[in-house]
């Protein structure tokens, strides 16, 4: 299945939210998905997901287990491997190590349409594997002064390790001054000009309480209240991956 890599610019620029939430998108439009939490130093789907496995991808780096025992049923029938914070021996454990977990994703095509990787905001040597293992880059960012500089230089990161990388731009907690188009152009100039890579603009979510509100309830915001405008922009976003990644999207939510 296509390996889809979602990682935030920065901390706090809710990458994990728009992880959970796209992935349930994914389900509802009839796609199998599988979600997966990579991200060790916030491994939080579990928690957004109302979840507590008993078995995450640190027991699958460490040897203990394997993917099939450690995927466990979330919310909207998606597939959840989850995470767990880690030291950082973990963190950056061997090449080797990072490989099993991304072959094991790989064999998920019988099983799956699509996988979903919360790699977080970390751009170090573990982190950078599954850039280069990821079909497409989900690269979630804010209006923030700091998170755009941060998004362009992640997209530095991604042209120096990755060969062609498909990245696309998201931008979340928009107030409604922000206009996320103009947003794009500016990282997407730079990336051009100075880097040679041309990026995908794969939308915009507002700033929604609700999303607060869900994420206190330990839910997703797709299972609490599936009226508020997120909803609307994560299912556009879905929408938009299942046409670049040539998916089908069979049933409406």
């Amino acid at each position: 299945p296509p390996l889809v890599a979602v990682a935030g610019a920065k901390g706090g620029v809710g990458a994990t939210s728009v992880a959970v939430n796209v992935a349930m998108s994914l389900a509802g439009l009839g796609q199998r998905v599988a979600l997966v939490d990579v991200d060790f130093c916030r491994a939080d789907i579990a928690l957004y997901c109302g979840l507590s496995p008993r078995y995450t991808t640190g027991d699958l780096l460490a040897g203990r287990n394997e993917l099939h025992e450690i995927l466990v049923a979330g919310p909207g029938g998606v597939q959840i491997a989850a995470g767990r914070w880690a030291s950082a021996d973990v963190i950056e454990s061997r090449p080797a190590t990072q490989h099993r977990l991304i072959d094991q994703l790989r064999r998920l095509g019988g099983h799956v349409d699509v996988v979903l990787i919360d790699i977080g905001c970390d751009v170090g040597p573990a982190a950078q594997q599954y850039w280069q293992a990821a079909d497409r880059i989900l690269l979630v960012t804010t209006s923030h002064q700091v998170a755009v500089m941060d998004a362009y230089a992640a997209v530095k990161v991604a042209g120096t390790q990755c060969a062609n990388p498909s990245i696309d731009l998201v931008f979340n907690q928009l107030s409604d001054s922000d206009d996320a188009h103009a947003l794009f152009q500016r990282i997407q100039q730079s990336s051009q000009r100075f880097l040679g890579l041309s990026l995908g603009f794969a939308g915009s979510i507002p700033n929604d309480p609700q999303v607060n509100e869900a994420i206190r309830m330990r839910l997703p915001v797709m299972a609490h209240a599936s009226d508020c405008p997120s909803v609307t922009a994560f299912d556009a976003i879905a929408t938009h991956l299942c046409e670049r990644s040539g998916t089908t999207a069979s049933v409406a939510a």
